[in-house]
């Protein structure tokens, strides 16, 4: 029997999907959502950028509603899908990413719990071949710990460290409750892809849960695959790119997070966590030389700084 014929009185789901001009990525990602199992769903595309009638013409033929802004960043469009959507709980996937049958009701089910504000899954490689897909994944990946299931809450000592560095998921498949919009004012519109900060936005986001009380939860059981970088110059510039914006979104908390300082400055000083990250740093070697590895970083304190600058009205966590 399916997993929709045994999912009694399932919430309404909106799965919301931004792009920007990756029509074939798009299309992969809509077939893989008309072979998830789960009985009440709508999927909505959001495409923030100039405009691009083929992520359009995509929506369409998968029967997605289509919205578009000309204004880019992926929290913009993060928190515009969730002002449109219509589910109980709101899914959110990148648009080079497909769903195994199985995710969404996975990440439904941890919603059961009232406290539960968010959920993350598990995401694996689309494929391992190439001396770069190799390299990545010999980094982790997108990997989060040892794959178990895990709850988060304040309850864990290190709930700050886990929930700002990526301990509990990543945002390429992860899930909120709808209501919780309603507490909170979204995702920070200065992080994310197409912003002056190009990353950590969603694990600023499950900081927010965890600092007001909520629960974040990551299950291995909901799974989406995501390709790694196919070549050594996709991979160079990816592992740069991870590196400016960890530096800027490091010193975005630093000057956002008062509270957390003293906590903040330990992790970065920390012996212990120093040794977590030292094959994730030899990795990076490998990959990048010292000089471009302190160019990256230097980047990313430009990025911080044009960040102070952005409007401060819209999507604060």
């Amino acid at each position: 029997m399916s997993n929709s014929a045994t999912f009694r009185d399932a919430p309404l789901c909106s799965v919301v999907v931004p792009t920007f001009n990756r029509p074939e990525q798009l299309e992969a990602c809509l077939a893989g959502l008309r072979g998830v199992d789960y009985p009440r769903m709508e999927i909505l595309v959001l495409h923030n950028g100039p405009k691009d009638e083929r992520a359009k013409e995509v929506a369409e033929r998968w029967q997605a509603l289509y919205l578009w802004d000309l204004r880019p960043g992926l929290s913009r469009a993060r928190n515009q899908g969730a002002g449109e959507a219509r589910g109980d709980i709101i899914a959110y996937l990148d648009d080079d990413a497909v769903a195994e049958p199985g995710w969404l009701a996975a990440l439904v089910r941890e919603f059961r719990d009232e406290r539960v504000m968010a959920a993350t899954g598990c995401i694996l490689p689309t494929n391992v071949e190439t001396d770069a897909e190799r390299a990545f994944a010999a980094r982790g990946g997108f990997s989060v710990g040892d794959n178990t299931r895990s709850i988060l809450d304040q309850d864990n000592p290190d709930w700050f460290e886990l929930a700002c560095f990526g301990g509990i998921g990543n945002g390429a498949n992860m899930a909120f409750r709808r209501s919780v919009f309603d507490l909170w004012p979204g995702f920070d519109e200065r992080l994310g892809a197409g912003s002056p900060i190009g990353g950590g936005e969603e694990h600023y986001a499950f900081f927010s849960m965890v600092d007001r009380g909520f629960r974040v939860v990551y299950t291995p059981d909901a799974v989406v695959r995501h390709p790694f970088p196919a070549t050594l110059d996709e991979l160079r510039g990816r592992v740069a790119r991870q590196l400016a914006s960890r530096a800027a979104y490091t010193l975005f908390l630093f000057a956002e997070q008062r509270r957390f300082r003293r906590r903040l400055t330990r992790l970065v000083f920390d012996s212990s966590f120093k040794r977590r990250i030292v094959a994730s740093e030899k990795a990076r070697a490998k990959v990048l030389g010292a000089w471009a590895r302190c160019g990256a970083y230097a980047l990313g304190v430009g990025h911080f700084l044009e960040s102070r600058r952005a409007p401060r009205d819209e999507g604060r966590g």
